[in-house]
């Protein structure tokens, strides 16, 4: 294991923790099709694409907190 300095809080690195043992044994192709799913902010980032550019096909850390929100998620589970 490699020791890395961060800022985040206790909290949060408990988030990010438990959604790392949650997701680390989904074979890639899940990965893909919870992230590509029809409507959420991949999908609408690549459809954007179509129409014009989008600088690195960046996806707007809004349109995710939306996702998730939209999707079950609550205000405490959303990152700043």
């Amino acid at each position: 294991m490699i020791d890395a300095h961060t800022d985040f809080s206790r909290a949060k690195i408990a988030f990010l923790t438990d959604l790392f043992d949650y997701y680390y044994s989904f074979h890639p192709y899940q990965l893909v099709n919870l992230t590509h799913e029809t409507g959420g902010p991949w999908e609408e980032t690549w459809k954007k694409a179509g129409e014009g550019a989008v600088p690195g096909m960046l996806i707007p850390d809004e349109a995710i907190k939306i996702w998730i929100l939209r999707n079950g998620g609550d205000e405490g589970e959303v990152l700043n």
